[in-house]
């Protein structure tokens, strides 16, 4: 099934079923008030979701109406963490020179980045200085249900509640002067409109991971379609990772970081892998960072060529 949060004026929002060709939803009031209310009882509430879902796909839900994105805010405008890991190699070898993205145990490296605000999917994005170097960052992310400290790969692999579409910005500059990891250097998160359960991907959820490419386009020009397949570690093993020590909670996100493409030929996923590859080629940075009045559009499609999570659709503004 899909949901989305409803812009109704509060912090969470509403929770909404949309129907799979994004064309309509119906509000979820009489079952759950917000995506978080229906995470913390998930197994009583999701059959009821899912139901919902059902009629609203053969146009037997009543009070249904036209969805729109730009009536979203965020479907889970305040999430409790969030967990970014860099889990593609290519991104390693060309964006930080090959360093390794694993601890001496073999495990990815894991920053907690910004939660507390989840801007919604056709939401401003206000730059207050261009020399800041901001950049985007396509990631996928699932949303957890609780996981036992210990879970194993399988015991996690159920806690997988929902699956979305993102973009992390980031802030060069700021980077440098941090001692610490790149992640530090954290301006927000925006998602796509839509969370899907992982049986609406079908065939294209495999062992864990997305096999779907990410369409990116800057100022209208698509510069990459890097499919999301290539992880080195599954969603998983990176939420089995996260409870070794501690339970996760219900209501935590977990991106798998910058999506990138083994083949060049298929674009990218950041401006710096851009920037990174001009470089090498050239020996010099020919792209900028965003700029002001810069549009930028993140989107997955299946291979029907429909929208799976709806879009993020972002300007970036010198003024709200």
């Amino acid at each position: 099934m899909k949901l989305a949060t409803l812009n109704d004026g509060s912090r969470n929002g509403q929770l909404i079923v949309v129907a799979r060709d994004l064309k309509t939803a119906c509000i979820a009031h009489d079952i759950a008030p917000t995506l978080q209310a229906a995470l913390d009882d998930w197994g009583f509430i999701s059959p009821q979701l899912e139901a919902l879902y059902q009629k609203l796909n053969s146009g037997k839900a009543a009070h249904s109406f036209e969805w729109k994105a730009g009536a979203c805010m965020a479907p889970l405008p305040r999430a409790f963490r969030k967990f970014t890991a860099q889990t593609y190699p290519a991104f390693a070898e060309r964006v930080l020179a090959g360093q390794s993205q694993k601890t001496a145990a073999g495990l990815p490296f894991i920053t907690e980045s910004r939660s507390d605000l989840m801007r919604a999917p056709a939401e401003d994005l206000l730059l207050m200085s261009e020399q800041a170097e901001l950049d985007f960052s396509a990631e996928i992310l699932v949303l957890s249900g609780d996981a036992e400290q210990g879970s194993s790969i399988a015991a996690a692999f159920e806690q997988i509640r929902l699956i979305g579409l993102g973009c992390q910005w980031r802030l060069h500059a700021a980077s440098l002067q941090e001692t610490t990891h790149f992640s530090l250097a954290d301006a927000g998160t925006t998602l796509a409109p839509v969370l899907v359960t992982p049986d609406e991907l079908g065939e294209h959820w495999r062992e864990g991971k997305v096999s779907l490419p990410v369409r990116i386009s800057w100022n209208g020009n698509l510069i990459g379609q890097p499919d999301a397949g290539g992880m080195a570690f599954s969603f998983p093993q990176l939420l089995s990772y996260l409870s070794l020590h501690s339970a996760v909670v219900n209501g935590t996100l977990i991106s798998g970081g910058v999506v990138t493409d083994a083949q060049t030929t298929r674009g990218v996923g950041c401006l710096a892998e851009k920037r990174a590859l001009e470089k090498a080629a050239t020996g010099e940075y020919r792209s900028s960072f965003l700029r002001h009045g810069d549009l930028l559009k993140i989107e997955m499609l299946d291979k029907a060529g429909k929208s799976v999570f709806g879009a993020i659709d972002t300007a970036i503004v010198e003024s709200l």
